[in-house]
């Protein structure tokens, strides 16, 4: 969950500090302000555990086969678009090549052959 969690108190993304023997306990943590010195202790300081058991349940609830089949019809939708996209973009480029071609803007100089 680092660096998905933000600090209600100052807006920031939560860190991860591991503390006790070896940094076997992880602490999601937010200090912008305690590093700033804008603050005398950090904003947030919470064991790491709880939090990710109750949204990894959610998580776990929150995935079925209809949310999965909604996802990817989502997915695959967007990849479309993007190719439609991609392929106007190229449409766009190819003519305006064809213009600078026809205007003559786009000649190489004339080799002089003197190298």
């Amino acid at each position: 969950m680092q660096g998905l969690l933000i600090c209600e108190i100052c807006g920031r993304r939560i860190g991860v500090r591991c503390t006790g023997n070896g940094g076997l306990y992880p602490m999601y943590q937010c200090v912008w302000k305690h590093r700033n010195a804008l603050a005398s202790r950090a904003c947030l300081n919470v064991p790491s555990a709880p939090l990710d058991e109750t949204i990894a349940e959610r998580l776990v609830g929150a995935v079925t086969p209809v949310t999965l089949e909604l996802a990817l019809a989502a997915l695959t939708s967007l990849e479309e678009r993007d190719r439609q996209i991609g392929t106007q973009w190229r449409m766009r480029i190819d003519r305006a090549r064809g213009a600078a071609l026809r205007s003559g803007r786009s000649r190489e100089p004339p080799d002089r052959g003197d190298a």
